[in-house]
């Protein structure tokens, strides 16, 4: 739980980073930037397994070399 903390406060900072540095990506304030990159990580949460289970047929087919991509 606090590598998933860690991991979506260092994303909301680059996060806010960008938005200070390019004139296309806007962010009001850093609360509303870091809300947004929690429940992204939190999105890939739960779709990176799902993601790893529903390619195991093609990994096993290919001996590995599916997860090195």
């Amino acid at each position: 739980m606090v590598g998933f903390l860690l991991r979506a406060a260092i994303s909301a900072l680059g996060l806010w980073v960008a938005s200070q540095l390019l004139d296309g990506c806007t962010s009001r304030r850093p609360p509303s930037s870091c809300l947004r990159r929690c429940c992204s990580a939190s999105s890939t949460l739960f779709v990176r397994p799902l993601a790893f289970i529903l390619t195991l047929p093609i990994t096993v087919v290919t001996l590995g070399l599916f997860l090195l991509c």
